[in-house]
């Protein structure tokens, strides 16, 4: 990191996102991201933050059921790619376009599948796509890119399907 990009981060965070700066550099990227963002809301900068909900309302595609509930599977603490906030819109997304079929690329551990089998009608077909089973790590690794080599190693899959 450049000492003029250091010095704009300074100026734009607390000492916390120093902190988090000196601990780890991807987490203080998303820290500081996230307080960008936050100040270009605050001050009305930028495009006006959409409710994806309301889009698929307008478009004709859901009818409003205030009654209607999404479901998350309890145990979230878990690694995964996907954020709280993002598993809460596709459950919701499921929930109300009601799909007949859906199709996901990246399993990993199941937790945004299980968001899917939960929030999908009963005959909703739910497939997803992941890498092999088999994968030998040491063997393999050369034909993955090195962080997929490293969530080979964590994963189990259908952790949260069974």
């Amino acid at each position: 990191m450049g000492v003029g990009a250091l010095m704009d981060a300074v100026k734009s965070v607390s000492i916390n996102g120093v902190r988090l700066a000196l601990r780890d550099r991807q987490l203080a990227r998303e820290y500081l991201s996230q307080g960008v963002r936050r100040y270009d809301e605050l001050m009305g900068f930028g495009l006006r933050p959409l409710d994806p909900l309301d889009f698929l309302y307008e478009q004709g595609w859901a009818v409003r059921q205030p009654a209607e509930r999404a479901e998350l599977p309890v145990a979230l603490k878990t690694p995964g790619g996907t954020r709280l906030d993002e598993l809460l819109v596709l459950a919701v997304v499921a929930r109300v376009l009601r799909p007949r079929k859906i199709f996901e690329i990246g399993t990993f551990m199941g937790r945004t599948t299980s968001v899917f089998v939960l929030n999908a009608p009963a005959d909703a077909t739910v497939v997803t796509m992941d890498l092999p089973f088999d994968v030998v790590v040491e063997r393999d690794a050369p034909a993955y890119l090195a962080t997929d080599v490293e969530l080979v190693r964590q994963r189990s899959v259908g952790a949260f399907l069974t």
